[in-house]
């Protein structure tokens, strides 16, 4: 998401300089302000294609194309109108309004940025936990009893005791009892985030 923000810096750092510098200079300032603008969607899409299944991604970027189509349609009229409006009062106006809007994409890919950082840290926190044990199914055993009582960690050594397997999901199935170690994974994750 660096890139995103990057890009979205760059646009509203564009709009910025065409509001308040009203002189020739403004606009060379915000054509060299403007030359990280591209990487928005850029990052964007790169960030879109990590976190949508790949038989959606199809859909997912005609979707943007289209309203990458519409937007200046609409959006040039809308600012012809309010450009004529305050072309007497505030000639900057229509391009303070943009960036005005193009806050939000720039908080919304920061928002995504630092939570993602936050999930990194916690996994990385995660990891080191089960580095402390001997394999994997002691350390799910272990972190059990720590963060959901013993009964739940004796409960899954009694399924690993069976040496019974596991499908592709994570899911071992004792007969009896099913545990998902993928959602207690996720529940330590969550434990040693807080500490």
């Amino acid at each position: 998401m660096t890139l995103a923000i990057l890009g979205f810096l760059g646009s509203f750092l564009e709009m910025l300089a065409l509001a308040l510098i009203l002189n020739p200079m403004g606009y060379f300032v915000s054509m060299i302000v403007t030359t990280t603008s591209s990487f928005g969607p850029i990052g964007l899409k790169t960030h879109l294609s990590k976190i949508v299944d790949p038989s959606e991604l199809g859909k997912v970027f005609t979707l943007m194309a289209v309203i990458d189509g519409f937007a200046p349609i609409i959006a040039a009229s809308v600012f012809t109108f309010v450009f004529q409006m305050t072309i007497d009062q505030i000639p900057g106006l229509c391009f303070l309004i943009l960036a005005v809007f193009s806050v939000i994409p720039l908080a919304i890919a920061m928002f995504i940025d630092l939570t993602d950082m936050k999930r990194i840290e916690c996994n990385n926190k995660t990891i080191k936990k089960f580095n402390q044990y001997d394999s994997i199914e002691n350390g799910y055993i272990r972190l059990a009893e720590e963060y959901m009582g013993s009964s739940y960690g004796k409960k899954f050594q009694q399924i690993k005791t069976k040496n019974l397997g596991s499908d592709s999901n994570g899911v071992l199935d004792s007969g009896i009892e099913t545990v998902d170690t993928q959602s207690m994974t996720t529940t330590v994750d969550t434990a040693s985030c807080r500490s």
